[in-house]
Parts: structure tokens; sequence; C-alpha cells
């Protein structure tokens, strides 16, 4: 009559064997998902933990993303608040900065201004004093 050994080593991280020719064994389990986006680890009492990547490149002007065949990456993102009024940038730190444009042509005889879905235009200055005695007009020099 012949027990059957406990080849069991209570460690989760390993996989328990048992052969005829040279008894127990107990090999590494492979705990790597392949997948880029976790960290592959093993707990001796809970066995393979496959935690999630924190991607981050402390950037606000790239998205934080993950693939699983890739890993992390940081694709750029787009600033843009669709008004001609603005100059559109990014900055690192803050994210997304909307400036207004100055819309100047250098020319007294018009009035600057922007609109936000056609950008800068210029009106002309209206420079009648509603006297009929004088020759209303404007001189930009």
């Amino acid at each position: 009559r012949y027990t059957e050994v406990d080849c069991d080593d209570y460690d989760e991280c390993t996989i328990d064997d048992c052969s005829a020719s040279t008894g127990c064994s107990h090999s590494t389990r492979n705990c790597n998902d392949n997948d880029e986006c976790t960290d592959d680890n093993c707990s001796s009492v809970a066995g393979c933990i496959n935690i999630p990547k924190a991607c981050s490149d402390d950037d606000l002007c790239t998205e934080d993303l993950c693939s699983c065949h890739i890993g992390c990456y940081f694709p750029s993102i787009v600033c843009n608040d669709a008004n001609k009024c603005t100059n559109d940038t990014c900055e690192s730190d803050t994210g997304c900065v909307f400036t207004s444009i100055v819309c100047d042509d250098e020319d007294e005889c018009t009035e600057n201004k922007c609109d936000e879905k056609k950008g800068c235009y210029y009106d002309s200055v209206n420079c009648d004093d509603y006297d009929d005695c004088t020759d209303d007009k404007c001189d930009s020099e």
C-alpha cells in the first residue's frame, strides 16, 4: 500500500508537481498576461496579480493612453475652441490656452473688429459730421 505525497508548498506563485523519479517539484508560475497595460506580479497567497499601469506623462497637452500591444503612449491633444478670434496653443502644465488675437490693420479710417466665425474684419469709419458745408473724408495718414 502506498500513501500519496502532498507536494503542495502553499505558495500560489508555484506550480506543484510530483514525479515518480524526482519527487516533488515547484516551478515558478508565469503571471504574464501579455498585456502591456498591466504590471504582472505574484502573491504567495493570492497568486497572479495583473495591476493596470498608470500611464501618465504629466503633460496636459497629451492624452494618457494604453494599448495592450504597445503599452503607454501619449498622443497630442488638439486645442481648438472654433473661435477665429483666438490663438489656440497648449502649455504642458496648464493645458489648452486660448489667447485673444489683435485685429489691427493700422488704418485709422477703419474700425478693427473680430467675428468668432469669420475672424478679423475692418469696417470703414463714418466721418460724416452731418454738415453739408464740409467735405467728409477720412485720411489714414
